[in-house]
């Protein structure tokens, strides 16, 4: 069984959680680390808007934010199973930092031309797997298995928490300091995490005799080998393609509103991220253990909902109240689902191949999210209303897709081959 065993798991309870050695420390670096790229998600955009006036600029910008590193993925988790987390989580976070410090020099002294900063943009999203599953994969290494959903519930509440604070921070830095004082900002978020790799305790790896590249292709294998896994690739990226559309329609909607600005895409966000984060507690509470299938399909027909009320807000009066009302719905929703599928993949998972499995199939789920913003800048320029209904379409059909394919957990099998 994984994660240590003893007193932790007596009591299933959140408190438990913070009795398990290691996991506070880890908790805490994920919630800076994701902190800072929720701010530079929304700040991103906002700075490529203001400084270059070009939405598709923005979809190109925002997909090289993460579509390098989720190309690199399956080697990423290669290495953390390998060597291990703590070192390579340091690593990236200093990248990350690296690349913002060197976007503000560029603006500064006048020399950031658009292709200079999406190149540096996507050469730094390159390392971005080792944290986002470093962390991950560490998290169920660590803790004891009864206390798996509840772990998953605080995991999927501190990303809430990140989505409810990382917009208003965005959209209020934006707002009194300018582009470069919100990336200020995100670059210290890091740097604080960054600190904070000193205290992770790292889990045991499972190094073998081959090489990196052959443990890279055990690692497709066993994840394209589960039926669970490569249906969550088909549904994840088509679902995660519409809110890809959303970052960049949604500022797009309310910029263009007549007092429309920084602070009020944020706050939609940060409805979104509150209403996500009651989502993810509530269901924290409930069993998912052979539910995981019609939870992750019902959910997600419940935020397809809550984005349709998203796109019809841009028809007609009282545009910011609507949208609201839509992210509440899809927030709802989002939390929920969210406490499911993490729940779903661990339980599907060889816990050894954590680190190679949870790359690849989180890579190719989130695949859709620079897909869907790169192609939201065209759309844009048909209609902000039927880029907004289309990303609703997207969601809706991700959760068709998963009431129809997904089934429920089953425990996990060896790798094959491996």
């Amino acid at each position: 069984m994984p994660g240590p065993s003893g007193e932790a798991a007596a009591t299933v309870s959140y408190r438990a959680l913070w009795r398990v050695s290691g996991l506070p420390a880890l908790v805490l670096l994920t919630l800076l680390a994701r902190l800072g790229g929720s701010v530079w998600s929304l700040g991103l955009v906002l700075f490529v808007l203001q400084r270059f006036h070009s939405p598709t600029l923005a979809g190109l910008t925002a997909a090289a934010s993460w579509l390098p590193g989720l190309i690199c993925s399956p080697i990423a988790g290669a290495l953390l199973d390998r060597h291990g987390r703590k070192g390579l989580i340091a690593l990236d976070l200093a990248v990350a930092v690296s690349m913002v410090i060197g976007i503000m020099a560029l603006d500064q002294s006048g020399r950031l031309a658009a292709e200079v900063l999406v190149l540096i943009v996507g050469l730094g999203s390159i390392t971005l797997p080792l944290t986002m599953t470093g962390t991950r994969s560490l998290m169920p290494l660590l803790t004891p298995q009864p206390l798996w959903d509840r772990m998953n519930a605080l995991d999927s509440a501190s990303l809430n928490v990140t989505e409810l604070l990382g917009p208003v921070v965005a959209g209020l830095l934006f707002a009194s300091v300018g582009g470069l004082g919100t990336l200020l900002v995100v670059a210290a978020a890091w740097l604080a995490a960054l600190s904070l790799t000193a205290l992770l305790r790292d889990a045991p790896t499972s190094r073998g005799d081959d090489s990196l590249f052959r443990e890279t292709l055990a690692g497709l294998r066993y994840t394209l080998a589960k039926p669970s896994l490569r249906a969550l690739a088909v549904i994840l990226p088509i679902a995660n393609a519409g809110w890809g559309m959303l970052t960049i329609a949604l500022p797009v909607l309310v910029l263009g509103l007549p007092h429309g600005g920084g602070p009020q895409v944020g706050l939609l966000w940060s409805v979104f991220g509150l209403t996500a984060l009651i989502g993810s507690l509530l269901f924290g509470r409930v069993r998912t253990s052979g539910r995981e299938a019609r939870l992750i399909g019902g959910l997600g027909l419940v935020s397809a909902v809550g984005l349709g009320v998203v796109a019809v807000s841009a028809l007609g009066p009282a545009t910011l109240l609507v949208a609201a009302a839509g992210m509440v719905i899809a927030g709802v929703a989002d939390g929920g689902a969210s406490v499911a599928l993490f729940s779903f993949r661990q339980r599907v998972m060889d816990p050894a191949w954590f680190g190679r499995s949870l790359a690849i199939s989180i890579s190719l789920s989130v695949m859709g999210l620079p897909l869907g913003s790169a192609l939201a800048g065209p759309l844009l320029g048909w209609s902000v209303p039927g880029t907004l209904a289309i990303a609703a379409g997207l969601e809706l059909l991700g959760a068709g897709l998963a009431l129809g394919l997904l089934r429920h957990s089953q425990p996990p099998a060896s790798a094959p081959g491996g």
